[in-house]
């Protein structure tokens, strides 16, 4: 062991040990947390984005005219077909989108409970291409929004007869926060593995109920201006973990859809791509090639609308709010380095005996600063690497025991306290600290190496 090594880790082990031990507990707490919360901001990143694509897809092109004004879509089926075949697209579905008031009696009581929601048409073997929709289904059958002429409108869908009945009554798909807050269900009850309140309660109350959705567009019927509300049956329930769109979405047929909205027999007005990459720059990129395509070769307009236009103020939000508390947190380590250099400061006026001692035998200037700097450098060692186990094993409790966020994912968006440990970030927090630490003894330890041995044995 080299000399310098030698007398820093006697200096570590000596009389103000206490002192150092406090030194590396700051360094462990500071590395810890800001692993951990990197690390949860990393998993609230990922699953935000996750259940956000999840539910919108990667990229949405609308059909338009030349007069940039939408257009319906009605041979889809062969544009699905040719999009699903151009590079960096996998997967391919019609929907259409519509805003009506959902009206119901609650469960309990004789209350009227009303939402206005964007209700989304769908069909159920094509969405799972597009996104994850397919797989968020907690009671019920997708087969029953299957397009199958169930929902007639006298004369097409522009010139709806409100005295023409359906054959028969379309189901619906309610998002799961959206069916406890239409039927009265106490927010508190959560879907979990070992409490089947919820779900008995949507199995009970909620499941085959009617509701009416009612589009804000007003008509003129044979009794004069009136509105057009189609009736649904309840099929099922879905649960996407994005709040959100739990809370203000629901899922019907294609063929309902076109009622609700008017849109002319056999058409759609968004076509719902699920990419390869959906990097930003890749989403552009392939957007701008699939519009250029469909121009040249069909001379047919797509207005492209990618995911990050979806809910650009969160995600700027998500954005900003890991840059600071990443900045914020890292001042934890910055106390942690002032508690290093205070103590280094502390050992050189305590030592400058041993100091002068060490000089009038023969120890250059430069092993008297390698010491104090190697000092703090051992300090920022220790604390990393018992920093590096404890964030660690915070991160894992985090993820094994599934901790609920605040507010039941009404105010954070998640249901749960999500954690992605990246080891880049680690390997990036450990040297942050290591640097630190070792600088935190540079200017302790010039201080002891300008000392003269005459003056520093003067008085002893």
């Amino acid at each position: 062991m080299r000399f310098e090594w030698f007398v820093a880790r006697r200096y570590l082990k000596g009389a103000h040990r206490g002192r150092t031990r406090i030194c590396t507990a700051g360094v462990t707490i500071g590395v810890a947390v800001l692993i951990v919360v990197i690390s949860v901001m990393n998993g609230f990143e990922r699953e935000f984005l996750g259940k956000m694509l999840g539910a919108y897809g990667h990229l949405r092109l609308i059909p338009i005219t030349e007069a940039h004004t939408l257009a319906s879509l009605a041979d889809y089926g062969d544009w699905t077909r040719i999009f699903g075949e151009r590079p960096g697209v996998e997967g391919v579905s019609p929907i259409i989108e519509h805003g009506v008031f959902i009206t119901t009696e609650q469960a309990w009581g004789s209350k009227t409970s009303a939402q206005f929601v964007p209700v989304r048409g769908i069909d159920p073997r094509l969405e799972g291409e597009a996104s994850d929709l397919i797989g968020s289904k907690l009671l019920g059958d997708w087969e029953t929004l299957a397009d199958e002429g169930e929902v007639q409108a006298a004369g097409g869908a522009q010139a709806f007869d409100p005295f023409a009945l359906p054959a028969k009554t379309p189901g619906i798909f309610l998002g799961i926060e959206l069916a406890k807050e239409l039927f009265g269900a106490p927010p508190q009850w959560l879907w979990k593995p070992n409490d089947d309140r919820l779900k008995y309660f949507l199995e009970t109350n909620v499941m085959g109920a009617t509701v009416r959705l009612t589009p804000p567009e007003i008509i003129r019927g044979p009794s004069g201006r009136d509105l057009r509300p189609i009736e649904a049956r309840v099929t099922g329930i879905f649960k996407t973990g994005f709040y959100d769109f739990d809370l203000r979405c629901a899922l019907i047929s294609l063929e309902t859809a076109r009622i609700l909205k008017g849109v002319p027999g056999g058409g759609v007005e968004v076509l719902e791509f699920r990419l390869a990459d959906p990097d930003p720059a890749n989403t552009a990129k392939v957007a701008a090639n699939l519009v250029r395509f469909a121009s040249e070769t069909h001379q047919v307009r797509f207005f492209p609308k990618l995911w990050t236009d979806f809910n650009p103020v969160l995600l700027d939000a998500v954005r900003i709010e890991k840059v600071v508390m990443t900045s914020i947190l890292a001042l934890v380590m910055v106390v942690a380095v002032f508690g290093i250099a205070g103590t280094i400061v502390m050992t050189v006026l305590e030592k400058t005996r041993e100091i002068g001692a060490l000089m009038a035998l023969g120890a250059r200037r430069r092993s008297v600063m390698a010491i104090f700097v190697l000092n703090g450098f051992q300090v920022g060692l220790y604390g990393t690497i018992f920093g590096n186990i404890l964030g660690v094993l915070i991160c894992w409790l985090i993820g094994v025991l599934h901790i609920p966020m605040p507010g039941g994912g009404g105010v954070y968006v998640l249901d749960i306290v999500p954690v992605e440990m990246r080891w880049a970030h680690v390997v990036g927090i450990s040297i942050f600290s290591l640097v630190a630490s070792t600088l935190a003894g540079i200017q302790p330890a010039w201080k002891a190496a300008r000392l003269h041995p005459v003056e520093a044995l003067r008085y002893e």
